[in-house]
């Protein structure tokens, strides 16, 4: 494994872990953020899993990313934080 996958691995742990706290918190603005980090995840689950031929996975970070959208969509209340 190269440096970059492993780069890429750890960025996936971390932000798989921090969406999954912030998308189960007891307020808005957790959750809102959960959406954000779901964003930014993405594009990092696609590479790993199109570089690894893993097409049924390739196939479920598009259904999040649209999923994530939806939800960002669908809350009024969700987006940045307003000074």
């Amino acid at each position: 494994m190269t440096k970059l996958e492993i780069a890429i691995q750890v960025f996936i742990l971390v932000t798989t872990l921090v969406y999954t706290i912030l998308g189960s918190g007891k307020t808005p603005r957790q959750r809102r953020w959960g959406f954000y980090v779901c964003l930014a995840n993405q594009p990092a689950y696609m590479v790993t899993t199109w570089q690894h031929n893993q097409w049924g996975l390739f196939v479920l970070c598009w259904l999040f990313l649209a999923l994530s959208w939806r939800g960002i969509r669908n809350n009024p209340d969700v987006g940045p934080p307003q000074p």
